[in-house]
């Protein structure tokens, strides 16, 4: 793939978002495409809350609803169950979505389940009454409650976000796409900002969400200790009709601050010093803040292009054994050059080695 790699020092997130908006406006306007600026923003926790996913498509106005105050109080085991355990009821609320048949409901399931949830309850209000497996456990009053009339469809995860966020989002993905939903506009573009510093690794220790130097965002460094996981990063992305056309952020730029994150991530002093030594004398030699962005080309390409695979927008194409045939690389490296780098090369031998 073909990128632009946007390094500079003594910027803050603004001077990115400033420069690519008017890059983007620029690319866009020769495209035939449109790009007002300046570009809407939503914080990672937002966009998760309302879309389940961090690079949402806002050329739909359909968003999650948070059920649980009126589906907690419904007879349904499964609904409970998830509240009992911390978890919540949430949805999507598809108007006229009731004409869709047993099939095409089947088949956003489908969709769900690949997702990694184990399904989807589903309501149809017709005829004043609800159907369904989540339609059966609805009293006199639930439909008016949670604002569904005649001829709409629920649509309902319930569990824990990790969960219910990527299954509603997949969910909301094929909604639209098999209710056929004429978009509400064209070219959505978007920053999602304020991306977590760190992610549960899954076996309780911390993981870097976007990498192990973004800076922290000022308001949450107090919670490095307390609650890590709720530290925002200076991390953005830039979106573009549902696809990340690039990401960026501000980097750490004070080697004890650094050596701290890296010491949550899980590494000794010694382990620090032998793999980031070079960067914290760096950092401590007084490098400037500095930040940037990386943009997709070919992605960007396709998309404002209107393609369909990204084949047909990348310049210089890689095969599968990772050869460039448009540059003829890799190609042969003359021995003195190696000599010079103090290099040796060696044949693979056709062992198991």
């Amino acid at each position: 793939f073909t990128q632009i790699d946007v390094e500079a020092s003594f910027v803050v997130e603004e001077d990115i978002f400033r420069w690519m908006e008017g890059s983007m406006a620029a690319v866009a306007e020769a495209a035939g495409a449109e790009a007002d600026i300046p570009f809407p923003r939503l914080s990672h926790a937002e966009a998760m809350e309302r879309f389940g996913i961090d690079r949402p498509d806002l050329r739909f106005d359909l968003e999650i609803q948070d059920y649980s105050d009126v589906m907690g109080t419904l007879d349904s085991n499964i609904l409970r169950g998830a509240l009992d355990a911390g978890g919540r009821i949430r949805g999507l609320h598809l108007v006229g979505g009731a004409a869709l048949s047993r099939r095409q409901i089947e088949g956003i399931e489908a969709a769900v389940k690949a997702a990694g949830a184990p399904g989807l309850l589903w309501a149809k209000v017709q005829d004043g009454s609800a159907s369904g497996p989540l339609g059966r456990f609805f009293t006199e009053g639930t439909s008016g409650a949670l604002g569904a009339a005649d001829g709409d469809l629920l649509l309902v995860a319930a569990g824990a976000d990790r969960v219910t966020s990527p299954a509603l989002a997949a969910a909301r993905t094929a909604a639209l796409r098999v209710m056929e939903t004429d978009p509400v506009r064209h070219h959505a573009w978007l920053w999602v900002t304020e991306f977590p510093v760190f992610e549960d690794a899954g076996d309780g220790s911390l993981a870097a969400n976007h990498h192990p130097f973004v800076q922290p965002h000022p308001d949450d460094v107090h919670l490095l200790d307390s609650d890590p996981l709720a530290v925002r990063g200076q991390a953005y992305d830039l979106v573009y009709n549902g696809t990340e056309l690039g990401s960026g952020s501000i980097r750490v730029h004070d080697a004890s601050l650094q050596r701290r994150l890296l010491g949550m991530l899980g590494l000794s002093d010694a382990e620090i010093d032998l793999k980031f030594g070079f960067l914290l004398e760096a950092l401590k030699a007084g490098a400037p803040p500095h930040g940037g962005i990386a943009l997709g080309i070919d992605r960007l390409t396709i998309r404002l292009g209107g393609g369909e695979s990204l084949r047909d927008a990348i310049a210089f194409p890689k095969t599968t054994a990772s050869r460039a045939l448009f540059e003829g690389a890799p190609s042969p490296v003359p021995s003195a050059e190696l000599a010079e780098l103090g290099l040796e090369l060696s044949k693979r031998g056709g062992g198991d080695g």
